[in-house]
């Protein structure tokens, strides 16, 4: 969940415990949906991933940002790597090495290119945020306040309700704004 009921509940001006089930639900739904549509968790975890050498400095693992590495493995060689460094650019879930990442795999074609890269770097790290951030605590609050709306007025599923002057149409596309926070935290 990345936010918690009790923020969600002062977020929405919701006093009374009757809903908590499902407002539990509707934390749930919403947050998976936003690490879904940004391709990545954002809680703070630990992971182990298998990495080919990308044949630069940076190593791009797929969590961000990186707390610590507890080890890099190079299992071609049966060694641990341990020049390498996350302060200047961990935040964005890389990990830099001065002389670089050496690229394995196999041969292909006249020039022999690397065509077949091998995933030889085995990294065992520990990344995410422990606090969420209110930026996109904020967007879970948007977005179960109006699907709670929607659920509590019986108008799930309402695309136009309209009778004389009086006209509703729920918006569920993110603002530019929402949009906007979205991208900053998007798996490239």
């Amino acid at each position: 969940m990345l936010t918690t009921l009790d923020d969600l509940k002062t977020a929405l001006g919701i006093t009374d415990d009757t809903h908590d089930d499902q407002l539990n639900m509707l934390i749930n739904q919403a947050s998976a949906f936003l690490e879904r549509l940004t391709g990545r968790k954002f809680e703070l975890a630990d992971y182990t991933e298998l990495h080919d050498g990308p044949l630069t400095q940076d190593l791009v693992l797929n969590q961000w940002p990186i707390v610590q590495v507890y080890s890099i493995l190079d299992t071609f060689k049966g060694v641990e790597i341990t020049n390498f460094d996350i302060s200047v650019k961990g935040y964005i879930g890389v990990v830099f090495k001065d002389d670089g990442w050496i690229r394995r795999g196999y041969p292909y074609g006249l020039a022999y290119d690397h065509r077949f890269p091998s995933r030889y770097l085995k990294v065992s790290y520990q990344a995410g945020y422990e606090t969420i951030p209110y930026d996109i605590q904020g967007l879970i609050w948007q977005m179960v306040g109006q699907q709670y709306a929607i659920i509590n007025s019986g108008a799930l599923g309402l695309k136009a309700f309209r009778i004389s002057d009086v006209s509703w149409d729920f918006d569920k596309d993110f603002s530019p704004a929402q949009q906007a926070t979205l991208n900053m935290y998007r798996r490239m």
